[in-house]
């Protein structure tokens, strides 16, 4: 059963995983107005992202705005656990959607 409320859109957006006092890459794989699905790189160490930790996100739209959105984690998973790659689903904090509503487009 499909919990979303709100439709998703792809984007394809790199972007800049701050947590825990740590920067790692990813993409944005895709953005609602309330949320984000994000595939990390590869990563040298395993990290336990926990759910409803606070995570930030920062990228640049095709245009060269600046974004950063708060986020909580509401959930986490090994793509494969062998090259510690993951997927996590996020949650915007404070609905941001007007901002980021070009990658809809």
């Amino acid at each position: 059963m499909e919990r979303r409320k709100e439709t998703r859109h792809p984007a394809n957006v790199r972007a800049e995983i701050l947590y825990n006092g740590r920067v790692y890459g990813g993409v944005i794989d895709n953005l609602s107005a309330s949320g984000a699905g994000i595939v990390t790189d590869q990563l040298d160490n395993e990290v336990a992202f926990m759910q409803y930790d606070p995570l930030e996100l920062k990228f640049r739209s095709s245009s060269g705005e600046a974004f950063h959105i708060k986020c909580t984690i509401m959930w986490a998973s090994y793509i494969t656990a062998e090259n510690l790659r993951y997927r996590i689903g996020l949650e915007l904090v404070g609905r941001p959607w007007e901002a980021i509503s070009q990658f809809t487009k």
